[in-house]
């Protein structure tokens, strides 16, 4: 927790939040620098729109001043703010040698790139160098090990469609994919495009999210439905072929089945461990 550093706090000290939409949808003050990367269908449970949802992240720059900065990404709507404004692209070509896969973890260092070298005057080369030994974070498209001839991922933190769909594009052996999890509601369209499209992979969908996504995509071989989490982990392991990749990437909540996506990742990690072929 944040408060356990804060007798570490001085005048010079440079803190860097996570926020969540719950936390941004009551602040009352804004940070000297604000990220806003992108703008997704989530939460729909809680705000029934998107344009709440929306305003609520929007919140983050509500009380910035002159002479503070905002950074959006490029699907993010205009928002007013009294910031320095700053657009960062998906499509930018600019690329880094990182560990972390995937071109949303590319899009991501470039917010890092620019806030370390234009706001705090980092040397571009020591920032590119410390974003290629940076080996993320747990539950973030994690590597958990090779059991049975198959490399297993926790991307746990996945809970749209849009993760679940970046994850698999971003392992190149990518063989099967978990989802499912709490139904909150959301559009699950993009995904079940993405899986008709994509016969290449084995889908296994559980819970309760898994289940609607289940109903539009049955008639297809390559997609199978499990209760939860133990019995997908279990068929994993069964049909994955050697070589291949099975990533948890859920694409869905984990509240109802879990305490919160880290146990969800733990209890993933404990199954391809001891129940893999």
């Amino acid at each position: 927790p944040a408060l356990d550093y804060y007798g570490e706090i001085t005048g010079d000290t440079i803190i860097v939040f996570e926020m969540s939409c719950h936390q941004l949808a009551h602040a009352k003050i804004s940070p000297h620098i604000a990220l806003f990367l992108n703008l997704y269908e989530e939460h729909l449970d809680y705000y029934g729109t998107m344009d709440k949802y929306f305003r609520a992240k929007a919140n983050i720059t509500a009380n910035q001043k002159p002479g503070d900065f905002f950074f959006a990404g490029n699907n993010v709507p205009p928002i007013e703010t009294a910031a320095h404004g700053e657009v960062i692209s998906y499509e930018d070509p600019m690329h880094f040698d990182m560990k972390l896969k995937g071109e949303h973890n590319q899009f991501n260092a470039r917010f890092v790139y620019a806030v370390s070298t234009e706001l705090f005057g980092c040397d571009p080369q020591k920032v590119r160098e410390a974003l290629k030994e940076f080996t993320g974070l747990q539950h973030r498209l994690q590597f958990v090990g090779n059991y049975g001839g198959i490399d297993y991922y926790d991307d746990s933190i996945s809970t749209i469609p849009e993760a679940a769909i970046a994850a698999i594009k971003s392992i190149p052996n990518a063989g099967t994919i978990l989802i499912g999890g709490m139904d909150r509601g959301i559009d699950y369209d993009i995904l079940t495009e993405f899986i008709r499209a994509h016969g290449e992979y084995n889908y296994i969908l559980m819970y309760k999210s898994g289940a609607r996504i289940y109903k539009e995509v049955s008639d297809l071989p390559f997609c199978q439905y499990r209760d939860d989490l133990a019995g997908a982990a279990a068929l994993a392991g069964e049909i994955t072929p050697a070589g291949k990749a099975c990533i948890l990437s859920p694409a869905a909540a984990s509240y109802g089945y879990f305490k919160n996506f880290e146990e969800r990742g733990d209890v993933f990690r404990e199954l391809v461990k001891g129940g893999t072929k």
